[in-house]
């Protein structure tokens, strides 16, 4: 067994290279102390204003974000390869790991259609595969068990946008996220709850942003911003979430869900 998924396990743990490069980076640009930007105020407006510094998104992020997409999903259809070896057969041409494509107004028939496999789809990826393998991998589908789950926040799906976003337009699109805590000169919270998040937009990825408060009661007190960021997917409706925790979700997956399951198979 260990001969037959050598193949995979170095395409997989060069993909995990390229995750671990993305994340240490993203980590030493936004885990960093930031300082408190002074706010101008406009008293006859009511108005708090702030001129923040931004470092702009770092090109090579996208660039990992694609190695690590591209060796992820390459090694998926490795061990496709690895189950069709065990069998002694030869890989062929259609040979992949399947996942299916979701169509949000064929959701009700999607189960059916994956059983009956018109176009034989299917049936090309996995041929030569061990008996069983179709019907495992359904399981593992981002389809499987809707209407309770949601196939659009699977890790497959997520998986495969990235994958033909990279392959065959562009580089994937990241965002700043920036989260606004306004505060005294002491550092002290000035207002109660959580801070306040917002995208910043595609615009203002430059040099600074302006951010400006309103405030109904007049603040004798010098104000300040404090401002944390991270880094996420800017590929609406499908993905808009944190970056790092989106790739790490399709790890997670991979090896408690999809590799087990082809290590059953073997």
């Amino acid at each position: 067994m260990g001969g037959l998924l050598r193949d995979y396990e170095l395409k997989r743990g060069r993909a995990m290279l390229h995750f671990q490069a993305i994340r240490e980076s993203i980590e030493h640009s936004t885990n960093v102390d930031l300082k408190p930007v002074p706010g101008e105020v406009d008293r006859d407006a009511g108005k708090h204003v702030f001129h923040v510094p931004l470092k702009p998104i770092d090109p090579a992020w996208a660039l990992l974000v694609g190695d690590f997409i591209y060796d992820t999903r390459a090694s998926l259809d490795y061990l496709i390869t690895a189950l069709i070896r065990s069998t002694g057969q030869e890989e062929n041409e259609t040979s992949q790991f399947p996942i299916y494509r979701i169509e949000a107004h064929k959701l009700s028939t999607i189960d059916q259609r994956w059983e009956k496999d018109a176009r034989c789809g299917i049936k090309g990826n996995l041929k030569g595969t061990p008996t069983g393998t179709k019907a495992a991998l359904k399981q593992l589908q981002p389809f499987y068990g809707v209407p309770v789950v949601n196939p659009f926040r699977h890790p497959l799906y997520a998986l495969h946008v990235l994958s033909n976003r990279d392959k065959h337009r562009r580089l994937n699109l990241l965002a700043r996220v920036v989260s606004s805590k306004f505060v005294d000169a002491a550092g002290k919270k000035i207002f109660e709850g959580p801070p306040q998040s917002a995208r910043i937009p595609k615009t203002h990825e430059g040099d600074a942003y302006t951010v400006t408060l309103s405030t109904r009661d007049k603040l004798d007190v010098d104000m300040y911003l404090l401002p944390t960021y991270d880094i996420r997917l800017n590929e609406p409706p499908q993905l808009v979430g944190n970056l790092i925790d989106t790739l790490a979700g399709i790890n997670e997956f991979i090896d408690t869900r999809v590799l087990p399951t082809v290590r059953a198979l073997l």
